[in-house]
């Protein structure tokens, strides 16, 4: 699994290093919420969760989406 940590977070929302720890921080409270059995890594949330709790698109997705057109 890959994560994103409090630099990566900054960069993708433009806050600063303490909103991004605090958003990990939440993000992984409702992590822990959904998955219970699951163990996490602290100052560090799961990439998928966090484009799914953002409302992102995964890397490469979109780019993957467009070639599909494009060749359809």
């Amino acid at each position: 699994m890959q994560y994103y940590k409090a630099e990566d977070v900054m960069q993708l929302t433009g806050a600063k290093i303490n909103k991004a720890y605090e958003i990990i921080r939440n993000l992984n409270k409702k992590y822990k919420k959904r998955f219970p059995e699951c163990e996490l890594l602290q100052g560090k949330v799961p990439k998928w969760y966090f484009h799914e709790a953002m409302g992102l698109k995964e890397e490469g997705v979109e780019e993957n989406e467009a070639q599909t057109k494009s060749e359809a």
